[in-house]
């Protein structure tokens, strides 16, 4: 952090070389892959964070193993990903097809990372898939996609959302999407639209 922990002040600390670090966990690396599930992840997180390349084959081996939690193996695709696009791009494609939800999803939001345009079809049916987290990160990724493609799906998602369409665990996602990336028309709609949700109903008993 930037504060001082004592007194609370603003007192950043100064760059300082990574190198040191980068060589100390080369070596202790092997250790700390064989301890915790928790110490395992942050090592391998950290190891991609420094750019040590020694990491990988054991991010690819978490990350393909379908006998570990979840969120172990999104976190060591994530950190192959920031490690190295080009050795990560197999190992995603290979994960679209995933048995885990969570996991499909973190390779979609890659696979988009990598290629967005051959990512879209993709995207576009995640959005329907029956798992909510695969649907939910599919329209929050459609989001980060700069596509005349993209907007134009993120539009047909409000649509649906302001006629009753879809489904309400992404309504936000969906909302939060279309921010900056739909026509003023369809801004004006969905304006209309939340205003008449919030407005009180007329007819409605009112406190004496």
């Amino acid at each position: 952090g930037v504060l001082d922990r004592v007194m609370n002040r603003y007192s950043p600390l100064p760059e300082r070389d990574v190198a040191p670090a980068k060589a100390a966990l080369t070596v202790a690396l092997g250790g700390a892959l064989n301890g915790s599930e928790e110490l395992r992840t942050l090592a391998l997180d950290v190891a991609a964070e420094l750019g040590i390349k020694e990491a990988a084959k054991t991010l690819q081996q978490i990350a393909g193993d379908q006998q570990l939690m979840t969120p172990s193996r999104v976190a060591a695709l994530q950190s192959m990903l920031r490690l190295d696009k080009e050795q990560a791009t197999p190992l995603i494609k290979l994960l679209l097809d995933d048995a885990s939800p969570a996991v499909r999803a973190a390779a979609l939001r890659g696979w988009a990372e990598i290629d967005s345009k051959a990512a879209l079809p993709l995207l576009e049916k995640a959005t329907r898939s029956a798992a909510s987290v695969e649907r939910q990160s599919a329209w929050d990724t459609l989001a980060t996609v700069d596509d005349p493609e993209a907007a134009r799906f993120i539009t047909a998602g409000v649509q649906d959302y302001l006629q009753g369409r879809l489904p309400p665990d992404v309504w936000m996602n969906v909302l939060e999407a279309s921010e900056g990336r739909v026509s003023q028309a369809t801004q004006e709609a969905l304006a209309e639209f939340e205003k008449q949700q919030t407005d009180p109903d007329p007819l409605a008993l009112t406190p004496h």
